[in-house]
């Protein structure tokens, strides 16, 4: 009814108003159904039931991100301009993909730094006590799922941002159950340590491949996961007052200046 009035009259404020008053709490009413439902599965203890809970949201996770994938491909083919023309080390123009792709490859691997394996010399420190584990709770989640950028891209698993902000609120509790698991053995599946690299040109010449950087587009799973453990680390060195006054990298309210 409401929505009839607003094709009506689209700029009726009142109406509006009303007609988003009702979306928001046909969304509150539907989560909390969706919570009620999967409180009575864990109350019931059916196996079953768990698991064919789980591939109704694996269809409806499958749906979405197909939706998102298709909408992502569409806009990226309307903007992409593409790279032109790239000159090898050797001067030779390259035209094909996959001869410019080899190339960034090799350029890209040849500037970065191989780590030495010397650790830097820091003072002792009296810590009462010391973080030798971590717990990862559902609020942790959704905290770090609401401050996911919906512009980011995907990573090599093609699952964009917008879908976990879709369905937060289904997948906050399973989402902890594997980061927790994940924690206890010390495991990182082999899929989050891959990325897809991106050439972004950044001033000069478009044909030079030292005009460009290298973007590094991760799973976001993964990034999920970094935030909330970043997060917690962060809380205890400034709980105890680890962090030196002269750091400024990496620290809340300080800038590199």
């Amino acid at each position: 009814m409401l929505w009839q009035k607003l094709q009506v009259n689209p700029h009726d404020s009142l109406s509006r108003s009303k007609y988003r008053e009702c979306i928001f709490e046909w969304r509150k009413l539907i989560r909390q159904d969706e919570m009620r439902a999967e409180q009575q599965i864990v109350d019931s203890c059916d196996l079953g039931a768990f698991y064919r809970h789980v591939n109704i949201i694996k269809q409806k996770f499958t749906i979405i991100s197909y939706n998102c994938s298709i909408a992502r491909s569409v806009s990226n083919t309307a903007n992409r301009s593409g790279n032109g023309a790239i000159v090898a080390d050797d001067g030779k123009l390259l035209l094909d993909d996959a001869d410019k792709a080899n190339a960034f490859n090799h350029y890209f691997s040849s500037i970065g730094v191989v780590d030495n394996n010397v650790a830097p010399h820091c003072e002792s420190l009296s810590i009462p006590e010391c973080l030798d584990s971590i717990e990862i709770s559902d609020d942790d989640v959704m905290s770090a799922i609401d401050k996911l950028n919906n512009k980011l891209s995907s990573g090599p698993d093609g699952l964009l941002p917008f879908l976990f902000k879709q369905l937060k609120f289904t997948l906050n509790k399973p989402l902890a159950f594997v980061f927790n698991q994940l924690l206890a053995v010390g495991v990182v599946p082999d899929d989050w340590k891959k990325a897809t690299i991106i050439p972004v040109h950044k001033k000069g010449a478009t044909g030079i491949m030292s005009n460009y950087r290298p973007i590094s587009l991760t799973s976001v799973l993964s990034k999920i996961m970094e935030r909330i453990i970043v997060n917690k680390i962060y809380k205890f060195l400034t709980a105890h007052s680890v962090l030196h006054r002269a750091q400024h990298g990496f620290v809340r309210g300080r800038s590199v200046c």
